[in-house]
């Protein structure tokens, strides 16, 4: 090979490798629609159920959900996209209920009720050393991408007689936090912040890239990741009678068994149509 050849060589190897750095933005797709469902008739579906998931975020397969936890280099966390898709009015936030049990989408938030439950403003007050008396502090309380713990979805599995399949469909995610005590710091609870209707949210979801901490060049999408369920999560509630969730009738080993029990029927299920 010519000293001219590997000269242009070089010179075209370098110039790929800082397009792959610079030359593009991580965080921005080119604008595409998501992938479309097959058409499902009601009078095909043989069997359905519904069931509740937590996707925990310090597992670290749901990291990319995560990710980062302030916006760097254009990317943002799925809580910042969805905050940032509500608020410009792409997409639609309802209420959980007072009680956090309100999963229909029924209640939908407007604009101020929304920023109010995001931003809280607290008034603490203090000695003034010099004077003596007390000074308000106002302080402004922000829910970050960071203090969110766990998503919630809700989903429907159901079997498609005409294809002979078992799939899936996301209803609904819903981001969750830790409450503590103002005082002790001691852990209270968790409290879901609001519910997104996930077919409405699909599109902006598609658009928006997901952090891989596996490679910095693929490029996937917060859809891709729910569409192909790369993610890691439990059940915490089927559809019953009662409207129970797993906590209200196990505890402890006993939750985790009942939930991989439901789990495992619901893979059950389609060998066992097939074998009617």
């Amino acid at each position: 090979m010519s000293l001219t050849m590997k000269s242009i060589i070089g010179t075209l190897l370098l110039s790929f490798i800082l397009s792959m750095s610079t030359g593009y933005s991580q965080s921005v797709l080119d604008p595409k629609d998501p992938p479309s469902y097959p058409n499902v008739r009601y009078a095909d579906v043989m069997w359905m159920k519904q069931v509740w998931r937590r996707i925990d975020l310090r597992q670290k397969m749901n990291h990319g959900l995560y990710f980062p936890e302030r916006p760097s280099n254009g990317m943002q966390s799925l809580y910042d996209h969805l905050t940032d898709a509500v608020e410009d009015g792409l997409i639609t936030a309802y209420s959980p209920g007072v009680f956090g049990d309100n999963d229909m989408f029924t209640d939908p938030m407007t604009a101020s009720e929304f920023e109010l439950l995001l931003v809280s403003i607290d008034t603490v007050y203090s000695d003034d050393p010099l004077s003596g008396t007390e000074l308000p502090n106002v302080i402004r309380m922000e829910t970050r991408a960071s203090d969110i713990v766990m998503y919630e979805i809700k989903e429907n599995w159901f079997f498609d007689r005409e294809r002979s399949v078992m799939e899936v469909r996301i209803e609904g995610i819903c981001p969750i936090i830790s409450v503590k005590d103002e005082l002790t710091g001691e852990f209270r609870g968790y409290k879901k912040l609001f519910w997104v209707h996930f077919p409405e949210a699909r599109y902006e979801l598609a658009n928006r890239i997901a952090y891989n901490r596996e490679n910095d060049v693929e490029r996937r999408s917060f859809e891709e990741i729910f569409h192909k369920r790369i993610f890691d999560s439990y059940i915490v509630k089927e559809s019953n009678v009662y409207n129970r969730t797993i906590q209200e009738y196990a505890m402890g080993e006993d939750a985790l068994f009942e939930a991989q029990r439901v789990e495992t029927k619901i893979f059950e299920m389609e060998h066992d149509l097939w074998s009617q």
